[in-house]
């Protein structure tokens, strides 16, 4: 798991298992209840994943950062006990295969549309004009 606060990289991991980690869970699941659009426990949570003025990258990024460094800013900082990073190093660039907005390899296709993402997917209506 990536670190999401500063002092997680100093506490042993040992701990972070076995307490800390059932902690925030607890804390946060309880959070969501809280934050809920009638502010009673039994009310649905807003995540805000379709709100165009908060869930846009201009809200998250400084000046200068791009998308790929403000989402390395979690992984970068997670290091081991004798300070080997705890995740490897980039293997496999598949940017290139994402062109003019569209996914060139299949397979990536495949886990980013109907695996990854299958759940943020809507049904909707078209229909195509095939010539005769």
């Amino acid at each position: 798991n990536p670190n999401f606060y500063w002092f997680e990289a100093a506490v042993p991991k040992f701990a972070l298992r076995r307490l800390y980690v059932p902690l925030m869970t607890c804390f946060y699941s309880a959070l969501r209840k809280l934050n809920v659009e009638n502010h009673s426990l039994s009310g649905s949570f807003d995540d805000a994943l379709n709100d165009p003025k908060h869930n846009t990258w201009e809200a998250v990024l400084s000046e200068g950062q791009s998308m790929r460094d403000w989402v390395m800013s979690f992984y970068d900082i997670a290091h081991t006990w004798d300070g080997t990073p705890l995740w490897p190093k980039q293997m496999t660039d598949f940017s290139v295969y994402f062109k003019k907005d569209e996914w060139e390899d299949q397979l990536e296709y495949a886990i980013a549309f109907h695996l990854i993402g299958a759940h943020r997917l809507e049904s909707g209506q078209w229909s195509f004009d095939v010539p005769q």
